[in-house]
């Protein structure tokens, strides 16, 4: 293959995937699976995660059992939280104004379970609800829910500072460059950084800016 082809199929690619990140926050998705799925259990009316993409068959699929995702209406600008595990992204969430979510280590009515997500190994030592986090107008909200472990906070940035741990049940303002440090090397990061996707996963291999404006969402024209 030549440069100049090659330039080519690298600049459609990423065209393909910015317009897959387009459609996956442009509307809510939702899971009918109600059998034996979990999330369309506990989330009949949507989920609030981002959906995982299957290229092959360019389709939006659950989370939990990877069914196809019914459409819904059109989603309202919503702030992405990155779950990291060690430092490489494992799932993004979405939260909403006026709109509670809950993280910890199992699904439960309005708590997202990172069971799902990561190794049994890695979310032990997390409570069943751990954290709940809220979004008031421009402020992101952090509360540790009295977890047995504890959460801390640190600057993203810098990731040798000592991070400096949340009093229980206590809300806290959750800054744009700041990282929540949970127990099993898990942090947490808001947007403001944006990762192309390749597959159902985002690639870890894009620049990012932890220092740009906090990302929102708005529906795209584009299909």
């Amino acid at each position: 293959m030549s440069r100049k082809e090659e330039e080519g199929e690298l600049a459609q690619r990423r065209l393909r995937r910015q317009d897959v990140q387009d459609r996956a926050v442009a509307n809510y998705f939702r899971c009918v699976n109600t059998g034996t799925c979990m999330v369309a259990k506990l989330w009949p009316d949507r989920l609030e995660e981002l959906p995982r993409y299957d290229e092959r068959a360019d389709r939006f699929i659950c989370p939990s059992c990877a069914s196809e995702l019914v459409v819904g209406p059109p989603r309202a600008p919503a702030v992405q939280v990155i779950v990291l595990l060690d430092g490489a992204e494992r799932a993004r969430l979405l939260l909403e104004d006026s709109v509670d979510l809950e993280i910890g280590r199992v699904d439960a009515k309005g708590c997202i379970g990172l069971d799902r997500h990561l190794a049994s190994t890695s979310v032990a030592t997390l409570s069943r609800r751990h954290i709940r986090l809220q979004m008031r107008g421009s402020d992101v909200l952090v509360t540790d829910l009295s977890s047995k472990n504890g959460t801390s906070m640190r600057l993203r940035r810098d990731p040798a500072q000592a991070a400096r741990k949340l009093r229980p049940n206590v809300p806290e303002r959750w800054l744009l460059r700041d990282a929540l440090v949970m127990p099993g090397g898990i942090t947490l990061e808001r947007s403001g950084r944006r990762h192309p996707m390749g597959g159902d996963r985002p690639s870890g291999k894009t620049t990012v800016n932890p220092d740009a404006a906090v990302t929102t969402f708005v529906r795209s024209d584009r299909r």
